[in-house]
């Protein structure tokens, strides 16, 4: 028999994975990732739960894409408020690639942070692709 702990753990982790799946396929993500805090404070660490990238990339890529995900959520993470970003230029034939970071926070404390690499024609797009997945997420409105 499994440990009632490790069952929530498991399921959380589990449910989670599902959920930046069927998340990243309605914002058409190229990537997505998903953090969680192990400690409360301050300054609590960031601990992978799940990095989606459907291509052969070397754990060394994966990793640094891993880093840049946080470096550019870090200010998104302090204002606990979900964010997009520009981190490409729009080019001729090329739709301009945006991060979508969304912080959760409880009892106003950090407990993770996801978030999805897509394509977008623009900012407004991007924009738009964070307020249809911010009124999914589970919110302490208290």
């Amino acid at each position: 028999m499994i440990p009632l702990f490790l069952m929530h753990d498991r399921f959380c982790k589990a449910f989670l994975s599902f959920f930046l799946r069927r998340t990243g396929v309605m914002v058409e993500a190229t990537e997505a990732f998903a953090f969680e805090t192990n400690e409360e404070g301050q300054d609590p660490a960031l601990n992978l739960v799940d990095h989606i990238r459907p291509d052969n990339s070397s754990e060394t890529v994966r990793e640094a894409a891993r880093r840049a995900f946080l470096q550019l959520a870090q200010p998104t993470i302090e204002t606990g408020k979900p964010a997009a970003l520009g981190i490409e230029k729009a080019r001729p034939g090329i739709v301009p690639q945006f991060c979508l970071i969304f912080p959760l926070v409880f009892k106003e404390q950090l407990v993770g942070v996801f978030g999805f690499i897509c394509r977008c024609k623009d900012m407004d797009m991007a924009r738009k692709h964070v307020e249809m997945v911010y009124k999914y997420l589970p919110r302490d409105d208290s």
